[in-house]
C-alpha cells in the first residue's frame, strides 16, 4: 500500500482481490451467480467507473451495483438486472445503447439497452478455459512459446477465477478490449459472442498489471505498472515506448492531432506531442496519485487525484486549478459546460468550475 494520504483506489481494488482470492476454493464464488442487491441511495455507494450512454450517465462499483441517471446526475436509480455481485471496475459505451462493464473475478458484462439490463459474457472460469484452448491450438510461433502459453493457461485454470479486469476500451458495438491484472488482455470483434487473447500485446513478459487503455487518433495506448506504456498504431503490433517516469501509470488521454498525457503515482504526468512516439515529464501541481481524467468539449484535459485535487491542462497555458472534490476521484465526466460528475469511494459528486 502506498504511503500517501489516501490509499490508491486501484491498489485498494487489487487488495480486495487478494482477500477474495484467499477465500476462493471449490465451489465457485457465489458472487458470480448472485445478482446485485438493490439498496437505498445507490449513488452513495463505492463507485469506480462512470461513462456516458448518449444523454444517460452510467456508473459502476461495489457488489455489482450499476446506477443510472437521465437528468445530469440530479437523481439516480439502479439497473433493472445485473447478474453478478462482484466489484465492478470500469464501464464504457459504443453508443447510447451498447456498452460493457468489467470487474473482479474476470467478469465482463454487456448491455444493449443503455445500461438498464446486463448479461454476463465472461468470468474467470471461462477466461481460463478459452486461454487454455487457444494455447493448445497455437499454429504459429515456436514450440517453446506454445509450451509457455499452455503452462500459463493451466495456471489460470488452477488458480480459479481470481484475476480482475481493471479497464476496457470500446471501439464499436462489436469491438472491445478488456485488460487487467497480471497482463490479462482479451478482445472481441463480434459483440462478445467470441473472445480471444490479445496475443499482439506481446511486450509484457513479466505479466505486469494493465490499468488503462485509450484510443487517440490512430494510436491505441496501454499503460500499467513500472512505467509500462505500450502503443499500437493503426492496429499494428504493440511496442513498448520509453517514457521518463518509472512508476505506475494509471491512465492516458488525448485528442486526435493534439498532445497526449499519461499520469500515475504521486501526481506524475508525462506528455507527448508526436502521437505517443516520445514523452517528457511535466512539472505537475498534483500532490497525490492521479487515476481519473476526462477531455472537455473545448479540448482541455482535466486530471483528478486521490486527494480530491481537480486541475485543467491546456497545451497553451499548462496547468491550472479547476476545483476540489471531497473524496478520492476514481473517474469523472463532463455533463454540462461548467459541471463535472465525479465518482469515488463515497459515491457520486458534482464539481462546478469556471462559472
Amino acid at each position: 500500500m502506498r504511503a500517501i494520504r489516501f490509499p490508491g483506489l486501484a491498489v485498494i481494488a487489487l487488495f480486495i482481490l487478494n482477500l477474495s482470492a484467499s477465500a476462493i476454493a471449490s465451489p465457485l464464488p457465489t458472487v458470480l451467480d448472485e445478482p446485485a442487491q438493490r439498496v437505498e441511495n445507490p449513488e452513495k455507494a463505492y463507485l469506480l467507473g462512470i461513462a456516458k450512454a448518449g444523454k444517460r450517465l452510467v456508473a459502476v462499483g461495489e457488489a455489482g451495483r450499476i446506477i443510472l441517471s437521465d437528468d445530469n446526475a440530479k437523481s439516480w436509480y439502479q439497473a433493472q438486472s445485473v447478474p453478478v455481485s462482484v466489484l465492478l471496475t470500469d464501464v464504457a459505451f459504443a453508443d447510447e445503447r451498447i456498452g460493457w462493464a468489467v470487474g473482479h473475478l474476470g467478469v465482463v458484462l454487456r448491455t444493449e439497452d443503455g445500461g438498464r439490463t446486463w448479461h454476463k459474457q465472461l468470468d474467470g472460469v471461462k477466461v481460463a478455459e478459452l486461454m487454455l484452448a487457444q494455447a493448445n491450438s497455437m499454429v504459429s510461433g515456436s514450440s517453446e512459446a506454445q509450451a509457455l502459453a499452455v503452462d500459463q493457461a493451466k495456471r489460470l485454470v488452477e488458480d480459479g477465477p481470481d484475476k480482475p479486469f481493471l479497464a476496457l476500451h470500446v471501439s464499436t458495438p462489436e469491438q472491445a478490449l478488456v485488460i487487467g491484472a497480471y497482463g490479462l488482455a482479451l478482445r472481441t470483434s463480434d459483440g462478445g459472442l467470441h473472445w480471444s487473447a490479445a496475443t499482439q500485446i506481446a511486450d509484457n513478459p513479466g505479466g505486469l498489471h494493465y490499468y488503462a487503455a485509450a484510443q487517440v487518433g490512430n494510436a491505441q495506448l496501454l499503460v500499467g505498472e513500472q512505467g509500462m506504456l505500450l502503443r499500437s498504431v493503426a492496429g499494428e503490433t504493440y511496442e513498448r515506448i520509453a517514457q521518463p517516469y518509472s512508476g505506475t501509470l494509471f491512465g492516458c488521454i488525448g485528442e486526435a492531432g493534439g498532445p497526449m498525457l499519461a499520469f500515475g503515482l504521486r501526481g506524475n504526468v508525462v506528455k507527448s506531442v508526436d502521437g505517443g512516439s516520445t514523452w517528457k515529464q511535466l512539472d505537475s501541481p498534483l500532490h497525490a496519485s492521479v487515476q481519473a481524467a476526462t477531455l472537455l468539449a473545448d479540448g482541455t484535459i482535466v486530471l483528478a487525484a486521490e486527494n480530491g485535487q481537480v486541475v485543467a491542462w491546456r497545451a497553451e497555458g499548462g496547468f491550472s486549478a479547476l476545483g476540489q472534490a471531497g473524496q478520492p476521484v476514481a473517474a469523472l465526466v463532463q455533463t454540462q459546460p461548467h459541471t463535472l460528475i465525479l465518482v469515488g469511494p463515497h459515491g457520486v459528486e458534482s464539481v462546478r468550475f469556471g462559472a
